[in-house]
C-alpha cells in the first residue's frame, strides 16, 4: 500500500492492498479509518506468513502522530519492525483512543465510552447516546463470530470538533458471512443486508442489531458513516446513502464514524 495524501475513507479506499507493505512515506494526514484498516490488513498478511514492512512518513508531524496514536506499538505486538519515532505521550485519553486490538463481549467498551462522553458533552439526546454506546459494543462483540477472526482493531481521535472512530477486521467480509444464511448478490448487497436490523449470519431472530444500530444512531446524532467490505463502500449522511465500488477489495470489513463533538 502506497499511502499518500490525506488518508480519509475516500483516499484510503483507492490505496489499500494486501497489507504486506504499509508505505506512509507521502502521507500528509491520517484519519482513523487508515489506521484501523492498515493494521487489519497487516494482521491478514502476517497470518498468511508474509513479512510486513512499514515505511514512515516524510512529514515529521505525521510520523509523530502515527507513533502517538499507537501504530508502532501495535505493529510491534504483531511482530512487525518499523522506524516510527518514539514520543513522550501525554495523557490524552479524553481526546483519543490509541489504536488497539479489540476482542470479546466487552472489547468495544473503551471506544464506546469515549464516543458517549463526547456526545454527552455536546448535548446529544441521552437516549441516542446510550443506543450508540450499546451498538458499538455489540458491533465489536460480534467480530469474532461474523468475521471468523480472533478480534478486530479500533481507534478514535477528536479532530476539528468531531469525534471520529474506526473499527476494522481482516476476516471473511460481510458477503461471505451473510451467505451462510442469506442470498447475497454482491458486496454492495451484503452491506445493504448487514445494515438492516435482524439480518444476521446466525439466522437467529434478534441478532444482527449492532451494525444497523451503529449506522442509524450515528445518523441521528448528526454523524457520517462509511462502511467498506470487499469492493463496496457505502457512505451514510442524513437521508442520503452513497454507494460505490473500487478496484482493490478490502479483505474484511472497516467502518468509520464521524460525529460532532
Amino acid at each position: 500500500m502506497q499511502l499518500s495524501g490525506s488518508l480519509n475513507p475516500t483516499n484510503f479506499s483507492t490505496q489499500w492492498g494486501d497489507g504486506s507493505i504499509a508505505d506512509f512515506t507521502n502521507a500528509t494526514f491520517v484519519e482513523p479509518v487508515a489506521l484501523a484498516g492498515t493494521i487489519a490488513l497487516a494482521d491478514r498478511a502476517r497470518r498468511a506468513g508474509q513479512q510486513v514492512t512499514v515505511l514512515r512518513p516524510k512529514d515529521v508531524n505525521v510520523a509523530n502522530y502515527l507513533a502517538r496514536i499507537g501504530l508502532g506499538a501495535e505493529m510491534e505486538r504483531m511482530g512487525v519492525s518499523h522506524d516510527l519515532p518514539s514520543v513522550n505521550a501525554r495523557d490524552l485519553s479524553a481526546q483519543l483512543l490509541e489504536l488497539q486490538k479489540v476482542q470479546g463481549e466487552h472489547g468495544g467498551e473503551k471506544v464506546a465510552a469515549l464516543v458517549a462522553d463526547k456526545l454527552h458533552a455536546n448535548g446529544t439526546d441521552p437516549a441516542v447516546v446510550e443506543a450508540l454506546h450499546n451498538a458499538i459494543c455489540e458491533t465489536v462483540g460480534n467480530i469474532e463470530f461474523h468475521a471468523e477472526v480472533d478480534g478486530g482493531y479500533a481507534v478514535a481521535q477528536t479532530i476539528n470538533g468531531r469525534i471520529i472512530f474506526a473499527i476494522a477486521d481482516s476476516g471473511i467480509g460481510l458477503r461471505e458471512s451473510l451467505e451462510k444464511r442469506q442470498a447475497v448478490n454482491d458486496d454492495s448487497n451484503a452491506i445493504e443486508l448487514a445494515t438492516v436490523a435482524n439480518i444476521s449470519a446466525t439466522g437467529e431472530v434478534g441478532r444482527g442489531q449492532g451494525l444497523p444500530e451503529t449506522v442509524s444512531t450515528s445518523i441521528a446524532a448528526g454523524g457520517v458513516v462509511h462502511i467498506a467490505s470487499g469492493v463496496a463502500i457505502f457512505r451514510y449522511e442524513g437521508d442520503t446513502v452513497t454507494k460505490r465500488t473500487v478496484d482493490q477489495p478490502f479483505e474484511g470489513t472497516v467502518i468509520q464514524v464521524s460525529l460532532p463533538a
